[in-house]
Order: structure tokens, then C-alpha cells, then sequence
């Protein structure tokens, strides 16, 4: 009989310990004030030297220049040429997640490793806080963001999905739910922005107002600041494709004999390099399938 009791106490002692991460999981769950029955695994994100990133400014550009799932792939996406896309949206109360609208945050990837499907981000595209302008985060300042997957002869598959929570408070945004130790290091993940657009159309900064993860604090970027090295002098280096961009070679011609029009000149050519580049990006884009939402 005794031997019968140690022998049941010893099995649930075990059965405990081996659920014991799955009660931990469910209980960070359950700190959200809504719940989404699609979604698998986490997300976690990464900066340029595929080191964990838990929070920034909504300002940044790009918010994280890797984002990284936990979870492999379904088969049906786990091939060459699968893509992975980043979206985020802001959760609403008593509307089913299915019907939350989309925005999107990167470009598709692909990626070279279908154990941890990624995306990689570019210094073009959108900072949170335009997400958060187009659609306020009116639930406790909270934004979900899924990495949604696609194939060659594939839907967008809108569900289920990999995803984390963040917290917008003030300027800054905070990860809430999701993995805070990515595998960022396990694979490589190459935007269709840097294959699709000319390396010569690509942006080298940030477009005015926003920053990059390590530049000045937020709302101190300017005009000056645009293709420069921070002190107004153009540079040489335009990212991926190399050479200077087209705003930085007509600043670097422009003479500085009647100041008055040179603020001016600058502030025109800059203004063309950003809608050019916008042009070029937001084409691109439109080649590949959104997902549907609610607006």
C-alpha cells in the first residue's frame, strides 16, 4: 500500500513539473485584457546585432529591425519562396480579432530558416506611431502585432498566427506579452523592399519626425538631419545599393552664396526624395496580398 502511494504521489509530482511552463504561459495570457483564440507561439524582436529588444520609442524607424517567431512554420508555408510579413493592430473591445484592421509594419521576407519564420524591417518603413495615429490603441494603450505567413500559391494565412502585445504609454512602447529571448540569431530574413526597389530609390534616413533605434530622442530629428551625418554635410553612405542618394548629390550642389535660398532649395529636394521614395515603396507593396480587417 505504501509502495502504491509513493509511486502516485512521485507520478504527479512529475506530471506537475513537466506542465509547469504551459501554467506559466497561460497565466501571461491571462494578463491581457482580451483574449485571441488564433494565435500560436510568440513573437519577439529583435535590433541590428540580434539582440533582444523589449521596448523603444514609437518613433523609431524602424520599431525593431528583426521580428521573430517562436513557432515553425505549417507545412503548406515551410518552402522556398514563403514569406513572412509583420501587421499590427489595435485590439477593440467586444469585436471579434478576425475583424481588427491590419497595418502593415514591414514588407514580406523571405527567410532562411522555416523553424523560426522572420521579417526583416528597413529604415523605410513605418515608425508605430503612424499605426497608432491611423488606428488609436483605445484598450489600455495596447497594440497586437502577428507575423502572418505566405506561399507561392498560397492565401495569406490569416489565422492562426504567431503574435505579441506592446504598450503604448506617452512616446515609448513597452512588450507586454511575448518572447523576450528570440531565437534572433537562428536564421536570416531579407525584405522584399531591398529586391524589389532600386538600391538608388531607397531611403537612407528616416522620413522628418521620425528616428531611428539609436538616434537622437524622439521629435528632435529635422530637415538638416535628412541623408547627413547629423551635422548637415551630406554623406556618402545610401544604405544597401551604395553611392549617394539623389537628395544628398543636389544638396551637395547647392551653393551657399544667398542663404536665404538655400533652406529653401533644401527643404524642396528633400521633400521630392521622400515622395519618390513613398511612390517607389507603397508600389512595391501593392504587388503583394493584404490581409482583410475591419475599418
Amino acid at each position: 500500500m505504501i509502495s502504491t502511494r509513493l509511486t502516485r504521489l512521485l507520478a504527479a509530482g512529475v506530471l506537475s513539473t513537466a506542465l509547469a511552463p504551459v501554467f506559466v504561459t497561460v497565466a501571461a495570457a491571462d494578463t491581457l485584457p482580451f483574449r485571441d483564440p488564433n494565435v500560436v507561439g510568440k513573437l519577439g524582436f529583435c535590433d541590428k546585432n540580434n539582440r533582444a529588444v523589449t521596448s523603444g520609442r514609437i518613433t523609431d524607424v524602424p520599431f525593431a529591425w528583426k521580428t521573430v517567431s517562436s513557432v515553425a512554420a505549417s507545412k503548406a508555408y515551410a518552402v522556398p519562396l514563403g514569406k513572412a510579413t509583420v501587421y499590427a493592430y489595435s485590439p477593440i473591445k467586444n469585436v471579434n480579432p478576425g475583424e481588427w484592421s491590419p497595418y502593415r509594419m514591414t514588407g514580406s521576407s523571405t527567410y532562411s530558416n522555416k523553424k523560426h519564420p522572420m521579417a526583416e524591417a528597413t529604415i523605410g518603413d513605418a515608425p508605430l506611431e503612424w499605426q497608432a495615429t491611423s488606428f488609436p490603441p483605445t484598450w489600455d494603450g495596447l497594440v497586437q502585432l502577428r507575423l502572418l505567413l505566405t506561399a507561392p500559391n498560397q492565401q495569406v494565412l490569416v489565422s492562426p498566427y504567431p503574435a505579441a502585445v506592446i504598450k503604448i504609454s506617452g512616446g515609448t512602447w513597452t512588450l507586454v506579452d511575448g518572447d523576450t529571448n528570440p531565437a534572433c540569431a537562428s536564421g536570416k530574413a531579407l525584405s522584399s523592399e531591398k529586391v524589389l526597389i532600386p538600391a538608388k530609390q531607397q531611403p537612407t534616413a528616416p522620413p522628418p519626425g521620425a528616428t531611428t533605434p539609436s538616434a537622437a530622442p524622439s521629435g528632435s530629428a529635422t530637415l538638416g538631419a535628412l541623408g547627413s551625418d547629423g551635422s548637415g554635410s551630406p554623406t556618402s553612405d545610401a544604405g544597401p545599393g551604395g553611392g549617394q542618394s539623389g537628395a544628398n548629390v543636389a544638396a551637395a550642389n547647392v551653393t551657399t552664396s544667398s542663404p536665404s535660398i538655400v533652406p529653401i532649395a533644401l527643404a524642396l529636394v528633400a521633400i521630392t526624395a521622400v515622395i519618390a521614395g513613398g511612390v517607389g515603396f507603397w508600389a512595391a507593396r501593392r504587388r503583394e496580398v493584404e490581409p482583410t480587417g475591419r475599418h
